[in-house]
């Protein structure tokens, strides 16, 4: 088997087919690149933030900004708004910490701001979930909990949490079910800040850099690429080997017809990674010339239980925000997002799993199970190649079972569904990130079993073939 993998891998390679393939790749892949740029599509990402406030730092640090805000004092402040909303124990903490912040900004110490602002949308979230007019006020204490267990001692610089009264009326303006929805978005922007000041990161994002280009490969293209090239370069995989007669010249050398067969199918999934690698590779080294670049281990979401349960953590009801919600980028990760109940302001959707990982990890899952999606097309472009003896009509015949299977089956990538059809499951990072209605270890015994019974079923079907 492993002669034959290595003799079909020099032929294919010398196929021109192939290197017009990944010329085409890296031209498709520059010119997206240039196209994002022209159109400026990183101010609409940072157009809106959910949480974090954003004006001028240098204006923000400064005991004029904190007194515009907070006056003076606790007695200032509790003369001009309602006293019944924050007490003095819960102030004295925010402004303490603020002015370790002003301290830190001073003398330059950047990622220390981030510790601190981890800290302060811990307080934040804690105050939330105390409200009284907080609907779901259990819930959000259960949450602020994990929370506190996981970050209170990390960040806190010995504040005790018992010795802060989070109690509060809440503001009749507004709604009971916003206090569950800003509790889950301070505790997110509690651990993010955390996971920036552990790992020792200053991030940044007024340009473009070479984070937001490769997650836009491997959500945009990419996805659609590897269906493309698995189709192409698989079509004939068999029949054009038997049709030419260098089948039969193998198989009477004594080599069985399963070897044969299953050395083809690797051959078939070697050459498909190594056209789409290449391209990756020279365009990366283009972006680390041409773009900002930033911190592999930069954060981004992902569904941390999805590799233990067979549950989708959430739905990404992607079509909705066309009709009613505005998509917004988080940390390169489009967040399913939620409509308020009393306004327009889109708030992101409790998900019990989520929490962050490098932007490196994150990309070697990805990478994972966009070949694991690799090897399940091309047993099932191989299998059509074995059936059929006529290679355009393998090529026909792949593309539109496989077009058929996903435009049946697109729709469960949305909404309250549970997404089970290996053909939808081209999208590796969405996958990890858990937004594709299946989680990882759901994706990962589809893909595996459905390529083992392609292979299988291709094996038994060539044994009996007339060759």
């Amino acid at each position: 088997m492993y002669s034959i993998l290595k003799i079909e891998l020099k032929r294919k390679l010398k196929n021109p087919v192939v290197w017009i393939l990944v010329a085409i790749m890296i031209i498709l892949l520059y010119v997206n690149i240039d196209r994002s740029i022209e159109s400026n599509e990183i101010s609409k990402i940072l157009d809106y933030d959910p949480h974090l406030i954003k004006v001028d730092e240098k204006t923000y640090y400064t005991r004029k900004w904190k007194e515009k805000w907070n006056e003076k004092n606790y007695e200032d402040y509790v003369s001009k708004y309602d006293k019944d909303n924050m007490s003095r124990s819960y102030y004295n903490a925010l402004m303490h910490n603020y002015d370790v912040n002003i301290k830190n900004f001073q003398e330059g110490n950047y990622i220390k701001i981030n510790k601190t602002q981890a800290f302060s949308s811990l307080l934040y979230a804690n105050h939330e979930a105390n409200s009284e007019r907080n609907k779901y006020t259990s819930f959000s204490k259960y949450l602020c909990d994990i929370a506190n267990k996981e970050l209170w001692d990390k960040v806190s610089d010995g504040v005790k949490y018992e010795n802060i009264d989070f109690k509060n009326m809440g503001y009749m303006f507004v709604s009971p079910r916003s206090y569950l929805y800003d509790t889950i978005k301070h505790i997110f922007s509690a651990r993010r800040s955390y996971y920036l000041y552990s790992n020792n990161l200053l991030i940044k994002f007024e340009e473009f850099n070479n984070l937001y280009v490769l997650n836009d490969w491997i959500n945009s293209i990419v996805p659609i690429i590897i269906i493309i090239i698995s189709i192409l370069l698989n079509y004939n995989l068999i029949n054009k080997d038997v049709k030419e007669g260098s089948t039969k010249l193998l198989i009477t050398q004594s080599i069985p017809r399963r070897k044969y067969y299953i050395g083809k199918f690797f051959e078939g999934t070697i050459i498909v990674i190594i056209t789409v690698m290449i391209p990756l590779l020279i365009s990366n080294i283009y972006i680390k010339t041409q773009l900002k670049t930033q911190p592999m281990k930069h954060p981004i979401v992902y569904d941390k239980q999805g590799i233990k349960t067979f549950k989708p953590s959430f739905n990404y009801i992607e079509k909705n925000f066309e009709k009613y919600e505005k998509p917004v980028e988080v940390d390169f990760y489009k967040m399913p997002y939620s409509v308020k109940s009393n306004d327009i302001v889109p708030s992101p959707l409790y998900q019990r799993n989520i929490n962050l990982i490098g932007f490196d990890k994150f990309l070697l899952l990805t990478f994972l199970y966009s070949i694991l999606f690799i090897m399940f097309m091309v047993a099932f472009v191989q299998l059509c190649s074995a059936i059929l003896n006529n290679v355009y009509l393998s090529l026909l015949a792949s593309t539109a079972i496989y077009s058929l299977f996903y435009f049946l089956f697109k729709p469960f990538l949305y909404g309250k569904h549970y997404n089970l059809c290996p053909f939808t499951m081209n999208n590796g990072a969405r996958i990890v990130a858990g937004t594709h209605n299946v989680t990882m270890l759901t994706a990962l015994l589809v893909l595996g079993l459905s390529t083992i019974v392609l292979l299988l079923v291709g094996v038994k079907y060539f044994k009996k073939k007339g060759i």
